[in-house]
């Protein structure tokens, strides 16, 4: 296979499959065959890969805070006089410890440094405390060094982001329970193998990385209700952030949803920030969009909600805007918000869901249209409207080149699955897609 392909062996209810990345990709079947497992793995590893740096630095950052917190209001339960509280605070309290330390750990300081930042502290505790609870203290304090001083490798760096990512997306059930002694593992290739990770009870077990991947951000697109539950999802958090004692303690009633679902949200508000004239590319897309649509979404900051403008007059909020509308509208925010170039892909769950035919097939002409653009878009789907549309408009664009089908199957009568590339038999696609009317039919 040429160009750029995912390969995923042992994941979910995925056996195996074999996918390719740039262009437009279609991948079809029944449900629960792990049509939508590809477009959450390729998310989690492209969002891993390209953020670990800040990652790295902010989980670091947060592993610190914890313990600095701890250190604090554990001392607070021991004091006996104003003396030692004043001391404690001038040593302790979390804003003046967690300034110091972080002009340290900005340096990339080794750990003789950091231990004589410590040497005070340590004094402290030596000193004030009964020697029942001195080594516990100390404990803490030698933990900060060690992670502040912490010399972690570029790969140890991805691993953790990449662990946090699948988190997010998979809660932990990344290896299928019938296989848990068998190893899982994804690669990603072009003309090699640029990455490569393997594991193990749902854990990140070893990962290789050659070189760098095509695609520098990919965005998810699930469905079009989240347009008005934008204030919520905002408000959340995700499994990707930390989650850590009294970071989790604070944040307990705060909801969590799919680090996939909050990035999706952040990008179309980003659409506010557009300008007509530096997209010039685009203008003929989005004008196609409002078109079918009869309007457009704007984002409206002053009270953090989408909302659809039919004409000057008339805007209407997102929750009282048809679903089908919603889903053309979040292509053009995403269009507005650059969040869709040759570097980045686009991923589509399903859009058939929240369309009737006509608009399945307009909207096969507009995700035809971006991949025209050399935007790379995955798509999952069911609907045999969408799929021969989809291949009706790769054709007549002259795309059929960078177009592919992929049909899933199930492994006898088991639940895991394995991907087959029918580009060459669409038709195949058709009629398994037909078995159940047919069944009742003739």
């Amino acid at each position: 296979m040429s160009g750029e392909f995912l390969k995923i062996e042992n994941i979910g209810c995925i056996r195996d499959a074999c996918i390719k990345l740039d262009g437009l990709n279609v991948v079809a079947g029944k449900n629960d065959t792990g049509k939508s497992t590809v477009g959450k793995i390729m998310f989690s590893i492209v969002k891993g890969i390209s953020r670990h740096k800040e990652d790295f630095q902010s989980n670091k950052e947060q592993e610190v805070r914890v313990l600095i917190d701890k250190i604090y209001y554990r001392l607070r339960r021991e004091l006996d006089t104003r003396k030692e509280f004043e001391e404690t605070r001038r040593l302790f309290f979390p804003p003046v410890f967690w300034k110091a330390v972080k002009d340290l750990l900005n340096e990339n300081p080794s750990k003789e440094s950091v231990g004589l930042l410590m040497e005070e502290r340590i004094h402290y505790f030596k000193k004030e405390l009964a020697s029942s609870v001195q080594e516990e203290y100390i404990e803490l304090i030698e933990s900060i060094i060690e992670i502040v001083s912490r010399k972690d490798t570029k790969e140890d760096q991805i691993k953790q982001a990449l662990d946090k990512a699948f988190i997010s997306e998979f809660c932990n059930e990344l290896t299928p329970k019938k296989t848990l002694n068998e190893e899982s593992r994804i690669s990603y290739h072009s003309l090699d193998k640029i990455f490569e990770i393997t594991i193990e009870h749902s854990k990140i077990k070893n990962i290789v990385l050659e070189d760098e991947l095509l695609f520098q951000d990919v965005t998810y697109v699930e469905s079009p209700v989240y347009l008005q539950l934008a204030n919520v999802i905002k408000n959340a958090e995700t499994r990707f952030d930390f989650d850590m004692e009294k970071s989790a303690r604070l944040m307990r009633n705060r909801p969590k949803v799919s680090f996939h679902i909050k990035d999706l949200i952040t990008k179309l508000e980003q659409s506010m920030y557009y300008a007509d004239s530096l997209f010039d590319n685009n203008r003929d897309l989005l004008s196609s969009i409002a078109g079918i649509v009869r309007g457009a979404f704007e984002y409206d900051e002053k009270t953090s909600e989408f909302k659809f403008r039919r004409n000057q007059e008339m805007t209407v909020n997102a929750v009282n805007t048809a679903s089908g509308i919603k889903a053309f509208g979040m292509i053009q925010l995403l269009i507005q918000a650059n969040a869709l170039n040759e570097r980045s892909m686009l991923i589509v769950d399903e859009p058939e869901n929240h369309l009737h035919p006509e608009w399945q097939v307009k909207y096969a002409d507009i995700i035809t249209e971006l991949v025209k653009n050399d935007i790379s878009v995955l798509i999952n789907s069911h609907s045999p409207y969408m799929i021969q549309a989809l291949s009706y408009f790769a054709e007549k664009k002259d795309i059929k080149d960078k177009t592919s089908f992929f049909l899933t199957k199930r492994i006898g009568d088991s639940q895991m699955t394995t991907f087959e590339n029918v580009t060459d038999d669409v038709e195949r696609i058709f009629k398994t897609l037909a078995e159940p009317i047919n069944e009742i039919m003739w």
